[in-house]
């Protein structure tokens, strides 16, 4: 059926799932061990002598016959009405194709909320699977009236509109280092993907630890080695690194990452706006590489307006205007100027810059950290600094005393009367009615 999940993909998905996972997963069972359940807790409750482990069954499930034969519930509890039925892993497709496509695609929140009052032993995250296979959903999105403005629209119209020397146009390409498929789900989605990651989030501390990889493609001249643009993001800190490319090999991109791991540490989660199949090519290349660092791949959940003043829009507009004032360099030799700025101008949200976030201050500046331009502008050599820093200590030259602030007083504007030799009234003006009395 048109806009269907595929059966086949679904459990293979899962069962890829499964064997990713070390510990079992008691809540998906095969009709083998859900049949062997069943027996289990029936011999349970027939014990005189019973085990902790038949207690615990007890007090989990219950056996329930039905039409269709016995049914694993969970065990009742006081003022319980529902009764919510364990299902077996080959039924668990059927079951939330039927209630997906009978509430018209519906996202997860509202699907979980109809599934779990029959069914326990659906989770979130077998939801989540089928939601990211179904091709209805991406259908759905594409065709919304109001889909917001991409990074790709965004870019051009910058760069178009005002063209820059070197042939330098930046544009940025969804997946160029695979075929994803999933660029329609960087909107927001029926499928409510946004959503589940707040709320894992909430519940999985360890998943605040993200970053972002975005690989942009830049156009121009041919004899120009670099050619594309590795922007990535440490989401706690808004720390932003760029890399220059050469080309769009997996291995180039891991490298660089790496880089910036073994220095400043690596995240729990990688995602990328070029597809979530790039970045699980990166991460299972990357602990290959270096089996230390273990980094899992998700999916882009921040959209453009996530990074006010710092979306990669405004990144290549800093890029273009670099070059505009430096037309005799190369776009990637300002890539680092960019970053320092970036990173070094105040962020609302974390009330400090990035730098101060990660190192406690923003980058030093040499001796322009603690002198002004007047006054370094000259030194070439240690003993240079040396004498300037004498003179500083001891007391300021007569250059440096006339650029300090000098308040005249008040008195100096007053206008003494014709014939006035009272100077002791500590600049109080007087008026013309209270003039004091002169002596002749």
């Amino acid at each position: 059926m048109s806009g269907d999940v595929d059966r086949e993909l679904f459990y293979q998905r899962v069962n890829e799932t499964l064997l990713s996972v070390t510990a079992p997963n008691t809540f998906l069972q095969t009709a083998v061990k859900y049949t062997r359940l069943i027996e289990q807790v029936k011999n349970a409750k027939t014990k005189t002598k019973k085990t902790p482990a038949d207690y615990r069954r007890i007090k989990r499930f219950d056996v329930l016959n039905t039409p269709d034969g016995e049914r694993l519930i969970v065990a009742p509890s006081p003022g319980q009405k529902n009764q919510q039925l364990f299902v077996k892993l080959e039924e668990i497709y059927d079951i939330i194709r039927e209630y997906h496509l009978r509430m018209n695609h519906a996202g997860r929140s509202r699907l979980m909320t109809a599934i779990k009052l029959k069914y326990r032993n659906i989770t979130t995250s077998i939801v989540m699977l089928y939601l990211s296979l179904c091709e209805g959903c991406k259908t759905k999105v594409i065709r919304r009236s109001k889909i917001p403005r991409t990074d790709i629209q965004a870019s051009q119209e910058v760069f178009d509109s005002s063209p820059i020397g070197h042939n330098f146009k930046v544009e940025l390409k969804i997946d160029p280092l695979g075929t994803s498929g999933n660029s329609a789900r960087d909107d927001i989605s029926d499928c409510d993907l946004q959503e589940s990651f707040d709320e894992d989030d909430k519940l999985y501390p360890e998943l605040y630890s993200r970053g972002q990889m975005d690989i942009l493609d830049v156009t121009v001249a041919k004899n120009e080695s670099y050619k594309y643009l590795m922007v990535y993001r440490n989401l706690v800190t808004n720390y932003i690194h760029l890399k220059p490319l050469k080309t769009i090999n997996v291995d180039e991109t891991v490298e660089a990452l790496l880089e910036i791991f073994l220095v400043f540490g690596a995240p729990n989660v990688l995602q990328s706006k070029n597809g979530v199949s790039v970045t699980k090519q990166i991460c299972r290349r990357m602990y290959t590489a270096f089996p230390e660092i273990k980094v899992v791949s998700a999916d882009n959940k921040q959209d453009i307006t996530s990074f006010e003043g710092q979306n990669n829009e405004h990144i290549l507009r800093m890029i273009g205007d670099w070059l505009k004032k430096n037309s005799s360099m190369k776009w990637y030799q300002g890539v680092k100027y960019v970053q320092y700025v970036l990173n070094s101008t105040f962020n609302i949200k974390l009330r400090r810059t990035p730098s101060e976030a990660i190192f406690g201050y923003n980058p030093r500046r040499g001796v322009a950290t603690f002198m002004t331009r007047v006054e370094y502008d000259h030194l070439h050599t240690e003993t240079d600094l040396k004498i300037a820093l004498k003179e500083k200590e001891s007391g300021k030259n007569p250059e440096q005393l006339m650029l300090e602030e000098s308040l005249i007083p008040s008195c100096s504007f007053i206008k003494s009367e014709p014939g006035n030799v009272d100077n002791s009234l500590d600049g109080e003006r007087m008026d013309d009615d209270n003039e004091p009395e002169l002596s002749e």
